[in-house]
């Protein structure tokens, strides 16, 4: 483990070098301070002259380092870049030409991995120049270990100031890779002309689309109807000010899916103006704008129910009088056979709408259970009338009814309701048409699945 590095001290010249550099017991090694006059070339070979003369002229800032971290000579580039003579430079430690925050950065973090792998690439470090002004480096470092695995030199790259722009770009631009690619919702560049140029994995996975059924326009993903609305809105977001825009859209999956998203919309443009791309962000809404539609429809079957247990309720009344009138005059006619067969005829209609306004009034549900035996095939059979009607005549409606005479413990108003909605949700299912079958069959419920219900008994 490196030794712990006293952060106070890091305004000093670095001397915790040589306890990172000797972590192993085989690195304990006395040494002299290099300085000017102890100054020893790089390459010591007979060919050193020519490979020192190359070094000293190249374009790029280049410095070298001995095994205490200390510099043994710099380019001309690095000392014209940062304003000390190559005397005033050799011998002092390269973190004393760091501002605070890059030399303890230098110090903390890059030495100790440097240590290990003998290679750093790509730090970008703030240099201080002798006039006191600061510029932004790439610092590349390449480590050269001795007999005993020391590191005995180094040689270090800068980048020049006016080439780090390019280099903080491509950090920013991998930072920005990395938060495209990771973020939660859909990202999309799109281009003037409406193509998709990127999109992140949210993106796709939201149109449920491989990377075969990838889209590549923005009209491909959108819903015919809502294209229009798009281009309206990113037109009137080019002639205005606002930095986006944001409205609900629906989107058409690969696999055909209807799915709403939460858009915005926001332009990226050039210098002059001019807009180069544009970006999409897609929240997915799609359960929540169905969660209010199955309230909003709830709330309209209650309000349908309100009011027809309203009308039911009077309707019903205005037929207990009229039931009862025929009923009066039934008595009177005495032995009027013709008479008495149009009151038998005006009576039943009477009672058949009695009936109707006891099923309107549960469905309303404002009538009290009353559970009692009920054959089943002979409700399904007088129902058969409303859900006909109900259903349209775009949908051909049967009863199959099962042999015998099925009886069932069941409020017989509720039964019709719930039988009425399952007809109702058919119909919505079949817009173009289509067979309604309603069957009945006897079940047996066993005692596992009444212990599941409580208000079940097991049986039949």
């Amino acid at each position: 483990m490196n030794p712990p590095i006293n952060a106070a001290s890091l305004n000093q010249p670095f001397t915790g070098w040589d306890e990172l550099r000797t972590s192993g017991p085989a690195w304990k090694i006395e040494r002299p301070q290099a300085t000017v006059d102890s100054y020893v070339p790089f390459f010591p070979d007979q060919n050193g002259k020519v490979y020192e003369l190359l070094l000293a002229n190249l374009p790029v800032m280049l410095h070298c380092m001995d095994g205490a971290g200390r510099l043994t000579s710099v380019n001309k580039r690095w000392a014209q870049s940062l304003g000390y003579s190559e005397t005033e430079a050799v011998g002092r430690a390269f973190n004393e030409f760091l501002a605070p925050d890059s030399r303890a950065r230098l110090v903390q973090h890059i030495y100790p991995a440097y240590f290990q792998s003998g290679i750093c690439r790509d730090e970008i470090l703030t240099v201080t120049r002798k006039d006191g002004s600061m510029a932004k480096v790439v610092l590349s470092m390449n480590a050269y270990r001795g007999d005993k695995g020391r590191i005995e030199r180094s040689v270090c790259l800068l980048d020049e100031p006016l080439n780090v722009s390019q280099a903080v770009t491509v950090v920013e631009d991998q930072r920005f890779k990395g938060a495209f690619e990771s973020a939660a919702h859909g990202m999309a560049l799109v281009s003037p002309l409406g193509e998709i140029t990127l999109a992140n994995g949210a993106f796709w996975e939201f149109l449920e689309g491989t990377e075969q059924e990838r889209a590549a326009s923005v009209e491909d993903i959108l819903h015919k109807d809502d294209v229009a609305s798009f281009l309206t809105s990113v037109g009137e977001l080019i002639k205005s000010k606002s930095p986006s825009i944001k409205q609900e859209l629906r989107y058409v999956t690969a696999k055909g899916r209807l799915m709403h998203g939460a858009t915005s919309v926001a332009l990226v443009r050039n210098d002059a103006g001019e807009v180069e791309q544009i970006i999409l962000q897609i929240v997915d809404v799609t359960d929540k704008k169905q969660a209010t539609q199955r309230l909003q429809h709830a709330q309209k079957m209650e309000a349908i129910g309100q009011l027809t247990g309203g009308l039911a309720h009077d309707f019903n009344n205005l037929l207990t009088v009229i039931i009862g009138n025929l009923q009066l005059l039934e008595n009177k006619l005495g032995t009027d056979e013709k008479g008495q067969r149009r009151l038998a005829e005006a009576i039943d209609a009477a009672r058949k709408g009695s009936d109707l306004t006891r099923q309107m009034l549960a469905f309303a549900r404002k009538q009290v259970l009353e559970p009692r035996e009920v054959n089943i095939n002979d409700l399904v059979k007088g129902i058969a009338p409303l859900i006909s009607r109900s259903i349209g005549e775009a949908i051909q409606f049967k009863a199959d009814a099962m042999a015998g005479e099925p009886k069932a413990l069941i409020d017989p108003s509720q039964l019709e309701s719930s039988i009425l909605n399952l007809a109702i949700n058919a119909r919505d299912a079949m817009p173009k048409g289509g067979l309604l079958t309603i069957e009945t069959q006897p079940i047996y419920l066993d005692k596992a699945y009444a212990a599941k219900y409580p208000e079940v008994t097991p049986g039949h």
